[in-house]
């Protein structure tokens, strides 16, 4: 009762600066939250996960938790501009939905697959696996489709993989608007540890394919550092909009770069680091990198005592330490 208590007033609080909010955006605000103050009231991690704008992770089903409200819930202000953007795609989330109301036996077997004989649920897959390689199933639906395949996994022994492979491929540089339809399910709750783990990691592969080749990747195989500078250097705004910058990078090949580096390259690095994350509200943007920045710090630590640097370049890795520190302080909420 305390949790639905509080939900109603944080939910109240929140309704008072949108302008014009409809029926459909106000009910997803109370469901999430109510979902969210439950998470908050049992001790569950709270910590956000999620994208700029939403997590279905804290909220239920789908009525994610909008990022505004977690922030005004959390912080105790609004993020304003969030609150039209999240407005926007939430409306034209819905709208899609009934825009593309997609009928098929196939589909509709699996989404009741506890009604239906084995024999007929087999069948049912194996056109949907051939439907999907044929690249016939509208994409709005890989979410739902993601959803139920895990539980199908776990519950009859079947083997999913093809599947699986057919929904991340698919998706490769299509609408980013399309992650609000992989990320929000009106499918089963997975309340078991090992089904929820393997939906959410089919999920984050999904996003992931569908952001492909939008921006670069540094897997420093085939990139100096002076030219990843370069090239962070003429990019902030990319890395901003597409929500990501150390997450795009591979550490390992990262590491073995730096230590090629003199002094004045380590030095270049760390302004590029302070340049990307210099913003007073980076917190609300690239949020998603900070588990990446703390890997980061771990390794760049160890070079303190690498044998092919000398005390200058040691230094230098010993400021960049404390750079990243801070960032990592920035990101926190």
């Amino acid at each position: 009762l305390r949790a639905l208590i509080f939900a109603c007033q944080k939910a109240v609080d929140i309704y008072k600066e949108i302008k014009d909010i409809d029926d459909e955006f106000a009910k997803a605000i109370f469901y999430s939250i109510v979902a969210f103050s439950l998470k908050m009231n049992s001790g569950k991690d709270i910590g956000w996960k999620g994208n700029s704008l939403f997590s279905p992770y804290l909220g239920f089903g789908q009525y994610p938790l909008f990022h505004f409200c977690y922030h005004y819930i959390m912080e105790h202000t609004f993020i304003k501009k969030e609150i039209e953007s999240a407005k926007k795609d939430y409306r034209e989330f819905k709208l899609n939905v009934q825009e593309n109301i997609y009928s098929n036996n196939d589909l509709n077997t699996l989404y009741s697959y506890y009604l239906h004989y084995e024999k007929d649920l087999l069948q049912a897959l194996k056109n949907i696996e051939k439907d999907l390689k044929e690249d016939l199933i509208p994409y709005v639906e890989y979410g739902k489709i993601a959803n139920y395949i895990i539980s199908l996994k776990w519950d009859l022994n079947i083997d999913i993989s093809n599947i699986k492979l057919y929904l991340i491929n698919n998706l490769k540089g299509k609408k980013r608007e399309l992650e609000m339809h992989i990320r929000i399910s009106s499918g089963i709750e997975m309340e078991n540890d090992v089904k929820r783990k393997e939906y959410l990691e089919l999920q984050e592969e999904m996003v992931k394919s569908l952001n492909y080749n939008r921006i670069k990747v540094f897997d420093f195989t085939d990139i100096e550092i002076d030219a990843f500078c370069k090239e962070v250097e003429s990019n902030y705004n990319r890395y901003y909009t597409d929500r990501g910058f150390a997450c795009l990078i591979n550490i390992e090949n990262f590491i073995d770069k730096i230590k090629k580096c003199s002094p004045a390259q380590i030095l270049s690095v760390r302004r590029v680091f302070g340049n990307v994350y210099a913003s007073a509200n980076i917190k609300e943007i690239l949020f998603n990198d900070k588990d990446v920045i703390d890997k980061l710090i771990f390794e760049i630590e160890k070079l303190f005592n690498y044998s092919g640097f000398d005390n200058v370049q040691k230094l230098q890795c010993k400021w960049f330490v404390g750079n990243l520190k801070d960032i990592s302080r920035k990101l926190e909420y």
